[in-house]
C-alpha cells in the first residue's frame, strides 16, 4: 500500500480574506441601504392599496439619498405652483431630461416671467418631435391665431443660452 503523499489541507483562513472583510461589509451595508432608499421612492409609480396621496408620497420620496431626483421629476408633472416646478425641474434635469420635463419646465419659466428661457426650452422640446408635446405646439400651427397672440412656445428666443444659464 502506498502512503498518501498529498499535503494536508490548511484550515487556516487566508490572510487576504481578513483584509477584504471591511470592504465586503461596507458593500453589503451600502447595498442594503440602497434597497431601503429605493423603497422610499418605489411607491411613486406603483402605490400600494393603502398608499398616501401622491403629493405626500412625493414629499417623502424627496428625502431619498440616491433616488430623490425621481420625486423631483414627479413634482414637475403634478404640481401647479410654477416656483416649485422650477425648483424640481432644475434638480431633476441633472438626471433625466425628456419631453415631459422640458414642457413642464418651459411652462413654469413662462409663468414666472422668464419668457426668453421658456422660449429656448420650448425650442429644444420641439427638436424632440415627441407626440406628447403636439398639443403644446398646436397653437403654433393654428391659422386662426394671429402671430401676435401666439403663446411663447411658438416664437424663437431673442437671446442665446448655454447649459450654464439653466443651473
Amino acid at each position: 500500500a502506498k502512503a498518501d503523499t498529498a499535503s494536508p489541507v490548511s484550515l487556516q483562513p487566508a490572510s487576504i480574506s481578513f483584509k477584504l472583510l471591511p470592504a465586503a461589509l461596507l458593500l453589503t451595508l451600502g447595498t442594503a441601504f440602497s434597497v431601503y432608499d429605493y423603497h422610499r421612492i418605489a411607491n411613486l409609480t406603483r402605490p400600494t392599496d393603502n398608499a398616501a396621496p401622491l403629493v405626500q408620497r412625493i414629499a417623502a420620496a424627496r428625502s431619498s439619498v440616491f433616488y430623490g431626483h425621481h420625486a423631483e421629476y414627479a413634482m414637475t408633472l403634478v404640481n401647479k405652483d410654477a416656483l416649485e416646478v422650477l425648483f424640481a425641474a432644475q434638480h431633476a434635469a441633472h438626471i433625466v431630461l425628456d419631453a415631459h420635463l422640458l414642457q413642464a419646465w418651459a411652462t413654469a419659466l413662462n409663468a414666472t416671467g422668464d419668457i426668453e428661457r421658456a422660449k429656448y426650452l420650448a425650442q429644444r422640446l420641439k427638436e424632440f418631435r415627441h407626440q406628447q408635446s403636439e398639443p403644446f405646439f398646436a397653437p403654433c400651427n393654428d391659422p386662426g391665431v394671429a402671430p401676435a397672440n401666439k403663446p411663447f412656445q411658438c416664437t424663437v428666443p431673442q437671446r442665446r443660452f448655454t447649459f450654464a444659464d439653466f443651473r
